[in-house]
């Protein structure tokens, strides 16, 4: 777990012309989303509905993109049960800033459990990265955990949770998840690589504009 990297967002913002000052206001917020390997023929359609159920919440969506990922470090069973990583920014919108943390977490519980999905973090506060491995490998298949410009003050926790076949690698925890235990069981969650691109949300239309950086 880490704040959230606003200088990172700023600059997202700034090249989808954005103001970038969004990025640094306590207003801002950032999800991080995974879809379960099983669903990612449906994840337009998810992705869709989700973002609808954010909107309707009253909260405004900046962005919404693939987060990056480098598959290739991960081990045989981890490729096996990636999921779709998915980042989503906003916006307060027309909820009231001291009540934004609370109306987020309702939000949260409501869209895991209506659609099987599941967040390692929705905040306006932090981000949380997790992976099927340890801290090296959680770092090198987050690229953007690695960057200079992420917040230098983090935490770590681990949840020993091996996967089984009626618990996804994505399913839902309340834990925060930074690599293994002491005695090196798996932990948590990956995240599937896509083609970088991005799209911002356009509330009136329900429909999200789409980009290649």
């Amino acid at each position: 777990m880490t704040d959230i990297p606003r200088e990172l967002w700023a600059k997202t913002l700034a090249l989808q012309g954005l103001r970038s000052s969004l990025a640094t206001s306590a207003n801002f917020w950032v999800a991080h989303l995974m879809i379960p390997n099983t669903m990612r023929a449906d994840y337009e359609q998810i992705l869709t509905q989700i973002s609808e159920r954010i909107v309707d919440a009253g909260l405004d969506i900046l962005i919404e993109r693939p987060g990056e990922v480098e598959s290739y470090v991960l081990g045989r069973s981890a490729e096996k049960n990636e999921p779709l990583f998915w980042q989503i920014a906003g916006t307060n919108g027309r909820v009231a800033v001291d009540r934004l943390e609370s109306t987020i977490y309702r939000l949260q519980m409501s869209i895991e459990r209506d659609f099987g999905v599941h967040f390692p973090s929705f905040s306006s506060r932090s981000v949380v990265y997790k992976v099927q491995g340890t801290v090296e490998i959680l770092r090198r298949y987050y690229p953007e955990s690695a960057t200079p410009n992420m917040p230098r003050q983090s935490r770590s926790a681990t949840h020993a949770t091996v996967p089984t076949p009626t618990r996804s690698l994505s399913a839902p925890s309340r834990s925060t998840c930074w690599g293994t235990t002491a005695n090196s069981t798996p932990s948590c969650a990956s995240a599937r690589k896509r083609p970088c691109s991005a799209s911002t949300w356009h509330p009136a239309t329900r429909t999200r504009r789409t980009w290649t950086p």
